[in-house]
């Protein structure tokens, strides 16, 4: 028996289509690898260096900018914005570097930020995309349970659990990741 070579052979026009299907699904394996990094790395710079509205709250930066009806006093200045309400804050906001942060008993529960490819579709397209992502830290409940935590033992508990707790100088007390 007689065995036959197989070969592939492609007309140029298979060719190149071939060839323009493994470009296109490299560059969007690319951009989608690039974006997730891009969500990364902002969603860890909010985590660890997005503490500026707290540290010119603590150093008295802020002005009353309003007082709600619920209770709640916003404080603000120069692109921050911290929100206190019934002597706890719960919610600060940058917006110098596009994000805010919420807390739940002073526990940090989520953060918000500016979605990277907003400012590249405003950039390349005629439209005005505002757009926010936001990542969960921690469930209510989980809040809940450290701020109770906090409350009996106070923040060696917490700092033994690895949670950064930062006490403000002006009496209000913040839990990081």
């Amino acid at each position: 028996m007689e065995r036959k070579a197989s070969s592939l052979r492609f007309t140029r026009g298979r060719l190149a289509a071939l060839l323009l299907a493994v470009v296109l699904v490299t560059i969007v394996v690319f951009s989608l690898t690039f974006y997730h990094l891009c969500l990364h790395a902002k969603r860890m710079e909010v985590l660890t260096q997005g503490d500026g509205p707290l540290w010119a709250f603590e150093q008295g930066q802020l002005d009353i900018l309003s007082q709600e009806a619920d209770g709640a006093t916003v404080y603000g200045g120069s692109g921050c914005r911290v929100t206190v309400r019934n002597g706890e804050i719960t919610a600060v906001t940058d917006e110098n570097m596009g994000f805010s942060k919420f807390y739940e008993g002073g526990v940090l529960t989520s953060v918000t930020f500016d979605n990277p490819l907003a400012e590249a579709a405003a950039l390349c397209t005629p439209f005005s995309v505002n757009s926010y992502v936001q990542y969960t830290v921690r469930t209510p409940e989980e809040a809940r349970t450290i701020r109770a935590e906090l409350d009996r033992g106070g923040t060696a508990a917490l700092e033994a659990r690895g949670l950064r707790c930062w006490a403000l100088g002006n009496g209000y007390l913040v839990v990081e990741t």
